[in-house]
């Protein structure tokens, strides 16, 4: 008896908490109301530009209005255990190849896993925002990996604000594309600031994450 009112009480909370996470959309019929105005989610959002699809553990690509953008990817080397990052500028909107000249870096495995953990666990919160947040100008990102069986997974966020985790990882994925191609920090830096990114979105995960 106690077991089943044991049982009932988790069935009832999981189903309360179930409400509390996931509010239904009010939805406006007539079509004649707009979205709410609001700042950036703290998630990315399903990825409307078309960008290379090969065997990456990571691709980043931004397309800024009037500027080059730039071409991040993370892949396996040749070599079993080697890894490498590659920079580059990035093409025009709606392409399906990888930049031909690149800037390579070969990265120890540690990192590589860290980025992969990062850009999976991002893609894996992919969905539509609830408020507009797009403007006319600015800089759209968009963030892939690969799994397998899964396939590949596309985000994007349009000029993300730094204090949500769009932010935090636009800016490291800018750092981290400095790295390939200027050297602009040393290998134990970068590793350290890609950690502590990953640390602090898994913190945010634990939170508000729906994976």
């Amino acid at each position: 008896m106690n077991m089943n009112r044991r049982e009932s009480l988790g069935l009832l909370l999981g189903t309360a908490c179930s409400a509390v996470a996931a509010e239904p959309w009010k939805v406006d019929v007539t079509q004649e109301t707009m979205a709410p105005w609001g700042k950036t989610p703290d998630h990315l959002e399903p990825a409307k530009i078309q960008v290379p699809q090969f065997y990456y553990l990571a691709q980043f690509v931004s397309f800024p209005s009037f500027t080059e953008g730039q071409y991040l990817a993370l892949v396996k080397g040749k070599q079993k255990g080697e890894y490498e990052l590659r920079a580059a500028k990035a093409g025009g909107r709606d392409t399906k190849e990888p930049p031909k000249k690149t800037h390579a870096i070969l990265v120890p495995e540690d990192l590589a896993r860290t980025i992969y953990e990062l850009w999976s666990n991002m893609l894996f919160e992919t969905r539509y925002p609830k408020a507009a947040y797009h403007g006319l100008d600015g800089t759209t990102y968009v963030f892939s990996t690969f799994i397998r069986a899964l396939g590949w997974m596309h985000g994007s966020v349009w000029s993300p604000d730094e204090d949500q985790p769009p932010g935090w990882i636009t800016k490291l994925a800018g750092e981290l594309h400095q790295f390939a191609t200027q050297g602009s920090t040393n290998e134990a830096e970068i590793t350290k600031r890609v950690t502590a990114t990953r640390e602090r979105y898994f913190a945010h995960l634990k939170k508000h994450g729906r994976h």
